[in-house]
């Protein structure tokens, strides 16, 4: 199940930072078989976390496996300062967006 969450200043902004998400469940079980982590105000193009979507992988999506992918994107999201955001403001929101949206995603895959 697919899942994409932004922060903007104001309604119809561009995003400050934002993720898109993607969670495939495998069949009869509670298990994470794919997963796809994606930002997007971060760099100049969108950049992918494959440590986040290693953290994912094989859990059941639990707090742990979620708090475990949200400490990837606070230790190696790299995003720059500008004069819209700090990257510590981006970094510390892109972790709390991957939260919520393995949370929702999860829930619609049940």
């Amino acid at each position: 199940m697919s899942y994409r969450r932004e922060l903007t200043r104001r309604h119809g902004d561009f995003a400050t930072i934002g993720v898109a998400l993607v969670l495939d469940r495998a069949p009869g079980t509670s298990t994470v078989r794919g997963a796809r982590v994606v930002f997007c105000g971060a760099g100049p193009v969108p950049v992918r976390l494959r440590a986040a979507e290693d953290a994912l992988l094989g859990t059941d999506a639990g707090e742990p496996a979620v708090r475990a992918a949200a400490e990837t994107v606070l230790t190696r999201l790299t995003p720059t300062d500008d004069i819209h955001a700090t990257a510590v403001h981006r970094r510390e929101a892109a972790a709390h967006l991957l939260v919520r949206a393995c949370t929702s995603a999860w829930e619609r895959c049940s």
